[in-house]
């Protein structure tokens, strides 16, 4: 199943992917940020493949850029669509999958990080303080609902993997600095510092303890941490 609020972009994808050997995908419209649309895409997704075992949560919104007015660009509904989407999102789903998962005793559900919700970028507040509520409900997900469940937050990497300033990126000034230092390195000392290119993959394990690794390009997949 893929899902986005552009149908005609979703038909492109999926005849891309039924066109491969062995591709099957099936598109359904729906907006993650609305309760309703998610019911429907788990019910898609039980008529054409049965019970679900793994969830991606790729949906992101929110994010305020200076060309919107600076920090107070972060209204009411911002606040709103930032969590709607990027936190009660992946709740939601979760909840709607519980059963699925719990009745096969596995299941995945991983949901993308930011950078955003590990340093502050502003004027990106609403988004940043949403992702970083994201961080903490997966660790929350993955202890309660181990083992039938596993919980991974996977941050892609920097905004500018490829050292230029995108169009959508300029007048982050100093928060992108800090968002690219964030993903160089974890902790004050400088320790565990890695190239802006690799990943950071959060897992948690049977035992729901946060673990950390590091990925190379090539190597992305979420695994189960080893305790």
């Amino acid at each position: 199943m893929i899902s986005a609020r552009s149908a005609d972009r979703l038909d492109r994808i999926a005849g891309e992917i039924n066109a491969l050997s062995g591709g099957k995908a099936v598109p359904v419209a729906a907006d993650a940020g609305v309760a309703a649309d998610l019911g429907r895409l788990v019910e898609a997704a039980h008529d054409h493949f049965g019970r679900v075992h793994i969830v991606f949560n790729n949906a992101a919104a929110g994010v305020v850029y200076a060309k919107d007015g600076g920090l107070w660009a972060n209204t009411d509904e911002v606040w709103k669509t930032a969590f709607d989407v990027n936190v009660l999102a992946t709740w939601r789903l979760a909840e709607l999958t519980t059963q699925d998962m719990a009745a096969h005793g596995k299941g995945s559900i991983i949901s993308v990080q930011s950078c955003g919700g590990f340093t502050p970028i502003p004027p990106a507040v609403a988004y940043g303080v949403s992702k970083a509520a994201l961080a903490f409900l997966t660790r929350s997900l993955a202890k309660a609902l181990a083992p039938a469940y596993k919980g991974n937050a996977l941050c892609v990497g920097s905004m500018s993997p490829d050292g230029k300033e995108a169009e959508i990126h300029k007048g982050l000034g100093p928060g992108r600095t800090q968002c690219d230092q964030a993903l160089r390195c974890r902790g004050r000392s400088g320790r565990g510092c890695r190239p802006i290119g690799e990943r950071r993959v959060e897992l948690h394990d049977g035992k729901h303890h946060l673990r950390r690794r590091r990925q190379s390009r090539d190597d992305f997949l979420t695994k189960r941490a080893k305790r």
